[in-house]
């Protein structure tokens, strides 16, 4: 019998088959394993940007609240078992070992072989309905109408903003995406989102033609940062809340408004959660790799800021959040993204920049991104070189900010931890 590695081994052997958009090998798995995804209450979370903070707001405020919840959410930044949480803790090697087997016993004897995210997805619903949850909180991994998580029946459907990404595969045009994302919009289920006036009137057409109730996010104002904290006050469906996180930039608003909507619907609907289970689940939420301060001394920021929008709202945060003398810029971007103005925007603010490549195929040339800099800028081949040469040329009252990818961040993560 193979052990974890090999499995783990053998699921990474399926990323050959790459990124294909479809449903039939998902739901022929799903199917031979008797649709486990239907075994618990589903929010699926999707959109361009702030579904992974929605996910980690929602799953922390249910936790609290006192029910089983499981968390799938990717990429993962250290481990696989990270893509699969249980009350906020990662599967087991036993338990993943179980799952693997049992899914990849499936997936080998498929005539059309399952991409690695359909395994993956997979493996999440199983593990959570042997788990016996009574809500999944499950994002979206590319899209939505065609992603493999497309399976679920929810009780909620999340649509975070629409802003162009993955444009290799969704194409350029901003409403063509925002179809794509409202394919995940099902009958019977409300939707919460916070797409603006470009792409609303499209959500609205299909949510009307599922008949889904579609709901806005209300106002929030941030009214205090003190010490890595944020305040906000949030108005939701039932109250506005005055909520501390501890995940930082303004930006982070805009998630908990989604959340808290999403929460309060959950509660309309009959799902009994307090007050202080919400404010407890918003201040102990935690998202590793994204606006993350990895070390003070030097002071590191991670962000795994990997498009366009989200390169804004952290060159916002550092704006508005940090002080710091020079401010060194890490970059590693995939080459799907408009990697172009998203180094003119992070150049705008950056004493120095260091352009590098993480370790994935799709990773867009360090030569290339170099081009768009104005200002010093270094080249490495690697992001390990990366973080040496910036500690090496930061001084104590210096910033270094790693982002651009979360294959960037992991990678800074991983060789600062060994």
């Amino acid at each position: 019998m193979k052990d974890l590695d090999e499995l783990i081994k053998e699921i990474y052997s399926y990323k050959r088959y790459g990124i294909r958009l479809g449903l039939d090998r998902i739901e022929y798995i799903v199917k031979k394993l008797g649709n486990p995804q239907n075994n618990f209450g589903v929010i699926h979370v999707g959109g361009t940007n702030g579904k992974g903070s929605v996910c980690r707001f929602i799953e922390s405020v249910l936790r609290k609240a006192g029910y089983k919840v499981g968390l799938y959410t990717s990429p993962h930044l250290l481990d696989f078992r990270e893509r699969f949480l249980v009350n906020g803790e990662m599967i087991n090697k036993d338990e993943l070992h179980h799952v693997l087997r049992k899914i990849l016993s499936i997936a080998e004897h498929m005539n059309d072989k399952p991409t690695f995210f359909e395994i993956s997805t997979a493996c999440a619903f199983e593990y959570f309905s042997e788990s016996e949850v009574d809500f999944g909180i499950v994002e979206v991994g590319l899209g939505g109408r065609y992603d493999a998580t497309n399976v679920v029946s929810p009780e909620i459907t999340v649509i975070t903003n629409v802003e162009r990404d993955h444009t290799d595969i969704l194409g350029n045009d901003i409403r063509k995406i925002a179809l794509e994302k409202a394919g995940i919009i099902k009958r019977g289920a409300p939707l919460i989102t916070g797409c603006d006036e470009r792409t609303l009137d499209i959500l609205k057409a299909e949510a009307r033609r599922k008949g889904a109730e579609i709901i806005g996010i209300g106002k929030w104002n941030r009214i205090a940062r003190y010490s890595g904290w944020q305040v906000f006050e949030v108005e939701g469906l039932l109250s506005n809340y005055i909520l501390k996180t501890r995940m930082m930039g303004r930006f982070q608003g805009f998630n908990l408004s989604l959340s808290v909507v999403t929460i309060d619907k959950l509660q309309m609907m009959g799902t009994y959660i307090p007050d202080s289970s919400l404010e407890k689940g918003i201040e102990d939420a935690f998202y590793p790799g994204r606006m993350h301060v990895l070390s003070s001394d030097p002071f590191i920021l991670l962000d795994g800021a990997h498009n366009l929008s989200a390169i804004r709202s952290l060159k916002e945060s550092i704006i508005e959040d940090f002080d710091y003398k020079k401010l060194i810029v890490i970059i590693g971007i995939l080459r799907d993204k408009e990697y172009r103005r998203m180094m003119e925007e992070i150049s705008s603010i950056s004493d120095i920049i260091i352009v590098t490549k993480p370790d994935n195929e799709r990773a867009c040339d360090p030569e290339e991104l170099y081009r768009y800099i104005d200002g010093e800028k270094r080249i490495t081949k690697s992001v390990s070189d990366a973080l040496e040469m910036a500690v090496d040329i930061a001084d104590k009252e210096d910033m270094i900010c790693v982002t651009g990818s979360l294959y960037t961040v992991s990678e800074t993560m991983r060789h600062i931890l060994n």
